[in-house]
């Protein structure tokens, strides 16, 4: 039986699977920006003998480091579960006393740095303990069996290199873009959060974003970083939203993997793509060259009946000006990556597309609009299980019969949330599209028939 170890992210290299209990290793990046915090009223004698208690109680010999420290602590999960969190957060309220009011104080940057520690392992120190005192404050429903379990799998297999693909996006901003790291901050906690949120729950989600708030906060305290309740609920505003975010991630490590294969018989031709895009843009009052807002503003547009109309208006626009039969080729990740779009643009791009291509043809959903529209939202927590179920099924690497029963019972599921809500049709044309979007980014799916 597996051990889970509750973790938030993969962000260091050395524990890429428990980053909860390391500090995010971007310090070589130049934008990074630690803000000098106010002088220490710590009482360092008091702080060191009380440090020392505590590390003995988890069994940590004082002076071994940060890493040692959060070797034991996963190995105390590791061995004890759920019973081993609850006596970290002991240990951790038996610190806090010892040491008194001027905890706080203590346990910051400079004031680790006060009682003889270097930098960077007062930063790693500090991010731990703020992240513990967060998640045993806030955070003691993980310790329920379905949520424990699911965080470890999360974090140990299926959700693994989806958080990969995350800090490698992140880092590669940082490094191109530093005076907008406040921007990809935000995008990295949110790209982290999706992953936990479409397996485990909105709540644990929320939790996660939290966690890993804390470390980029305080290596970026002049950013900002948010984790509200809409933020999650990011599916795109039209009716396309079910499985959004499991084939994004998927397209994403599809394309990190291996590269595609390309038609030299139908060669893309750049600059026609890019007139075109722009002129279907512009025909919905879009000005940014930016990829992600573009997708956000006729996201925002498609709230509205008569605004989805005018998007599946440009769509055809776009498509007849670059040509349905290159066009095929040229929206590949390759192509679009070629171009000098991010891979995650690229996907972002792929992905939209082929959702627009099958919604706009479909009167379906703009006769039903309103009803898809409202089930999205009421029918949320629903469609995450659908998800979460079909995730859960294709992880283990499974036989082709349970892959397709997997399809298909997504596809079942997510049928039944819309036909209550908007009648057996809409359900129909959501179950064609759940395995169809399915089959295009999961390439181990086309054979499965979905019914």
């Amino acid at each position: 039986m597996r051990l889970p170890l509750l973790v938030s992210a993969v962000i260091a290299i050395a524990f890429a699977q428990n980053p909860r209990y390391e500090a995010i290793e971007i310090e070589n990046v130049e934008v990074i920006y630690v803000e000098p915090e106010e002088a220490s009223t710590c009482d360092t004698s008091v702080f060191n003998k009380c440090a020392i208690e505590h590390v003995k109680e988890l069994g940590v010999r004082p002076g071994t480091g940060p890493s040692f420290y959060a070797r034991r602590i996963m190995a105390l999960e590791a061995v004890y579960g759920r019973e081993g969190f609850r006596k970290i957060c002991k240990a951790d309220q038996t610190f806090r006393k010892c040491v008194g009011r001027t905890f706080d104080q203590c346990m910051t940057v400079d004031g680790l740095i006060a009682v003889g520690l270097p930098r960077s392992q007062a930063l790693a120190y500090v991010e731990m303990f703020r992240k513990k005192d967060y998640e045993c404050t806030n955070m003691q429903s993980i310790t329920a069996k379905g949520t424990w379990e699911c965080l470890g799998l999360t974090a140990l297999d299926d959700g693994v290199e989806a958080m990969g693909v995350c800090m490698t996006v992140f880092v590669r901003h940082l490094t191109e873009k530093p005076r907008d790291a406040c921007k990809f901050a935000q995008q990295y906690d949110l790209c982290i959060r999706r992953i936990f949120e479409s397996r485990c729950g909105a709540k644990v989600g929320r939790g996660i974003c939290e966690i890993v708030k804390i470390g980029l906060n305080l290596r970026l305290p002049q950013c900002q970083i948010t984790c509200s309740k809409e933020e999650s609920k990011h599916f795109p505003n039209r009716p396309h939203a079910v499985g959004h975010e499991f084939v994004t991630e998927r397209r994403l490590i599809n394309a990190l993997e291996s590269s595609e294969e390309t038609d030299d018989d139908e060669e893309c031709n750049a600059n026609r793509l890019k007139q075109c895009a722009t002129e279907a843009k512009n025909s919905l009052g879009i000005t940014t060259s930016q990829i992600e807002q573009v997708i956000e503003k006729a996201g925002e547009l498609a709230k509205t009946k008569e605004g989805y109309l005018r998007v599946c208006q440009a769509k055809k626009q776009f498509t007849q000006c670059a040509g349905s039969t290159v066009l095929p080729q040229c929206l590949k990740m390759e192509s679009l990556m070629e171009l000098g779009l991010s891979i995650i643009n690229a996907a972002e791009v792929n992905i939209s597309y082929f959702i627009m291509d099958f919604e706009c043809k479909d009167e379906v959903f703009a006769d039903n609009y309103e009803c898809v529209m409202r089930a999205q939202k009421e029918r949320y927590e629903e469609l995450m299980t659908c998800q979460q179920h079909f995730q859960e099924m294709v992880s283990q690497q499974p036989s082709q019969d349970i892959l397709c029963k997997a399809l298909q019972d997504l596809a079942n599921c997510n049928q039944q949330a819309y036909a209550d809500e908007c009648g057996a049709q809409v359900g129909e044309e959501i179950c064609e599209f759940s395995g169809l979007m399915v089959k295009n980014f999961m390439p181990e799916t086309q054979s499965c028939s979905v019914q």
